[in-house]
């Protein structure tokens, strides 16, 4: 009898244990995790759009494996959105908006009674289990004379059509988030140019833009750039060849030199091999009264230091004191330039800056005003207050760059990549977060849709990953004083690791 009793319970046990390791398997990973993976998280533009005295939206989008925009796809249940009512844009105790969403649009609403609250809401946009976006908006329509929102600007093609002896036109498109709004915005917001002897005037009731040449060159480079007032976002359109700076053929063979020579003499290496020029600090050193120096560092793709493979010849060196340009003379062997000026004038003030230039002649650069004198020298006054003046921008070196060049050149349509920066004034303040992207002036070689983000210290260009251009510029300038940094994004190497392809050792 004590047998066929173990036997059943036996029999019962098996039975459970298959019935529950089927329930196990059955049941995800990760409860409530959703299909659609989000990779990264934007809250669009910087207002929060008024609709009613109680109801304002602002748009979002969410990017899933290669840069795929999967707003739509993803649920919104998924999607946490906190937003609180603030002064002067950062938390300060003030009420919370009530938030809806709606994914075909990207669009989220926000619920509350606006017609008393302070100026500035600030957004936390998290999916789950994912990295979220912030941002502060503005509230309402706080400058009713501010310029339309403009997120994207296109050129529809990539070429000019000739339309007079002395003519050509071209068409552009506008965006506001997934809107086309051209013939909203005024030819006005737009700051539009092309070449050195031309005009351009835009229609925007048709989205053609008519350039008017002095004297056309059929066989030189015509660079079209259309620039939105407001965002300073930028594009670009480089026609007759998209590949406007051809490498000369150099020899990269070094002579022979003997064991008992003198060092090594610099040897040329091709512009496609530069990535950046950068200064190696804010300040001047006086060595004499007439003479001060500074270090400046060249680096290729892969951040190694090849100052020593650029001669001098193939740089344009230049320093500018107040209107006076001072003679300039650079050492490649040790990365170091003299100025030579008399520095003992009674007009050289402590703390004056000289504007100091160094640019490649394919156009790679770095311009930035550098300090005559030691930072304990100026007002200890002025030096507590933040100068917004910029004295230098910079590019910052991140592999980040090259990874996603490299995880996404299969791409076939324009893909977007972004370039973090850093812009210091002459105090050496990071100052990123306070100059608006409508201050600066951006730039390409490449056909391009370029913006800045100053709360994150990026730039993002859009271009064609599968340009076969060696050497492709983007550059930052500031009008105002003439600072600017120039990159090399082209000819970026397979393997970031990897030094045993680059064009010189």
């Amino acid at each position: 009898m004590s047998q066929r009793i173990l036997r059943k319970s036996f029999v019962l046990a098996l039975i459970f244990l298959l019935i529950s390791s089927a329930n196990v398997f059955a049941l995800p990973l990760v409860p409530g995790y959703p299909e659609t993976q989000v990779y990264a998280t934007q809250i669009v533009g910087n207002r929060l759009d008024m609709t009613s005295p109680t109801t304002g939206t602002f748009h979002y989008k969410l990017f899933g494996a290669h840069g795929k925009d999967i707003t739509s796809e993803f649920p919104v249940s998924d999607l946490t959105v906190d937003a609180r009512i603030s002064k002067d844009g950062w938390e300060n105790g003030g009420g919370r908006a009530a938030a809806s969403l709606d994914p075909q649009t990207g669009t989220c609403t926000l619920t509350y009674d606006f017609s008393e609250s302070d100026k500035y809401i600030k957004v936390y946009l998290t999916p789950r289990y994912c990295l979220g976006d912030s941002a502060t908006l503005i509230i309402g329509n706080a400058d009713a004379d501010d310029l339309i929102r403009v997120d994207e600007i296109h050129f529809l093609s990539d070429s000019l059509t000739k339309t007079g002896p002395d003519t050509a036109t071209f068409k552009y498109k506008i965006i506001n988030f997934i809107n086309d709004i051209t013939q909203e915005v005024p030819a006005s917001q737009i700051e539009a140019c092309s070449s050195d002897d031309s005009s351009v005037a835009l229609d925007p009731s048709t989205g053609t833009g008519t350039i008017t040449f002095k004297a056309l060159n059929t066989n030189q480079l015509i660079r079209t750039t259309l620039r939105d007032k407001k965002t300073g976002i930028t594009a670009v359109l480089n026609t007759l060849g998209l590949d406007p700076f051809p490498d000369p053929v150099q020899s990269t063979t070094s002579p022979t030199i003997s064991e008992d020579s003198a060092p090594d003499p610099v040897q040329s290496t091709t512009s496609s091999a530069i990535s950046r020029i950068s200064f190696v600090s804010g300040d001047l050193t006086k060595t004499e009264s007439d003479a001060a120096t500074f270090q400046y560092k060249i680096l290729d793709h892969n951040y190694m230091d090849i100052t020593k493979t650029v001669p001098a010849t193939d740089l344009k060196a230049t320093a500018l004191i107040s209107t006076t340009e001072a003679a300039i003379s650079l050492d490649p062997t040790t990365g170091i330039g003299t100025i030579m000026y008399d520095f003992s004038k009674s007009d050289q003030q402590a703390g004056q800056q000289v504007l100091v230039s160094i640019m490649h002649e394919k156009g790679i650069g770095v311009s930035a005003l550098l300090n005559l004198a030691a930072l304990e020298s100026l007002n200890t006054a002025d030096s507590e207050t933040s100068d917004l003046k910029i004295a230098q921008i910079s590019f910052l070196p991140t592999d980040i760059i090259t990874d996603m060049i490299t995880s996404n050149s299969h791409a076939q349509l324009p893909y977007p990549i972004l370039f973090p920066y850093q812009i210091l004034n002459k105090e050496g303040t990071d100052i990123t977060a306070k100059i608006p992207a409508s201050q600066l002036v951006l730039s390409s070689t490449v056909n391009s849709m370029i913006a800045l983000q100053p709360k994150d210290g990026t730039c993002t260009i859009t271009y064609d990953l599968n340009d076969s251009a060696k050497t492709i510029i983007l550059s930052i300038t500031d009008e105002e004083t003439g600072v600017k940094t120039a990159l090399n994004i082209g000819n970026m190497p397979a393997d970031p690791e990897s030094d045993a392809d680059t064009d010189f050792k």
